[in-house]
């Protein structure tokens, strides 16, 4: 499979540090939802399972990685997972084995999110016993 990248002017924030009203955090999940859905629609024919999807936070400061970077792509990642394998409840597909998930960010001036995804064959440190 080749790689595909995605670039998503969203804005994340840590989910978990959040302290924002109930109705702007579903706007928020709402929107990051519509916008993956609709990055992903024209490359859902060209993706192969297994994959490795690497999400990229790209914002004015950095998270730490333990667990911040990873709750504010909460949404993100169960929708492009809900993407790939539909029939599962929603929020339930990004528990597949077939998926390897890894984050990273970057600073910048500019808020965004890119995906990048590619075949496991391109990551030979990643099993491939799926």
């Amino acid at each position: 499979m080749e790689k595909i990248i995605i670039e998503i002017p969203l804005k994340t924030v840590s989910e978990f540090n959040s302290s924002e009203h109930w109705r702007l955090k579903a706007k928020r999940h709402r929107m990051q939802k519509f916008f993956v859905r609709e990055a992903l629609k024209p490359y859902l024919s060209k993706i192969t399972l297994p994959c490795v999807i690497k999400c990229i936070r790209i914002g004015s400061r950095l998270l730490d990685e333990h667990d911040n970077l990873r709750g504010a792509f909460k949404f993100i990642i169960d929708q492009a997972a809900d993407c790939l394998i539909p029939g599962k409840q929603s929020g339930q597909a990004d528990n597949d084995i077939r998926i390897k998930w890894e984050y990273g960010q970057e600073k910048s001036k500019k808020y965004g999110v890119r995906i990048e995804i590619s075949g496991l064959s391109d990551h030979p440190h990643l099993s491939t016993s799926v």
